[in-house]
């Protein structure tokens, strides 16, 4: 499956254009790296997820099915990786602390109060 994240990434992006030169401009990749790519899936699929015309290329029902499941895995791991930043950027998460209440009123408050105040989320 890693293996084939990649591709899957490739996939999505020359669904999304509807041509491989594009989607090999958007990745920063060659047209026929992209080509290649595609070629490799379909292979691996043993399914052809592309209709191939001489002004680009549409998704087969097979690839439009597959699309819909590629897209939204893609999704979900970008969303996870926004929520990893936001956690290690310290915009979001949450903050435990176990102490006694002396500690707690004297001490930590005031300290408590500007962490809330610098990350309010």
């Amino acid at each position: 499956m890693i293996g084939k994240l990649d591709l899957y990434n490739v996939f999505t992006v020359v669904a999304k254009n509807g041509s491989f030169s594009k989607a090999a401009k958007d990745l920063f990749m060659t047209q026929p790296a992209v080509s290649q790519s595609m070629m490799q899936l379909e292979r691996e699929l043993d399914i052809r997820l592309f209709n191939r015309t001489p002004k680009g290329v549409t998704l087969t029902n097979e690839g439009k099915l597959l699309f819909e499941y590629v897209h939204s895995a893609m999704n979900l791991l970008n969303v996870g990786e926004e929520m990893i930043l936001e956690f290690k950027n310290l915009t979001k998460g949450e903050l435990r602390i176990g102490v006694g209440d002396t500690i707690s009123k004297y001490f930590l408050l005031s300290y408590l109060e500007i962490f809330h105040t610098e990350y309010p989320n």
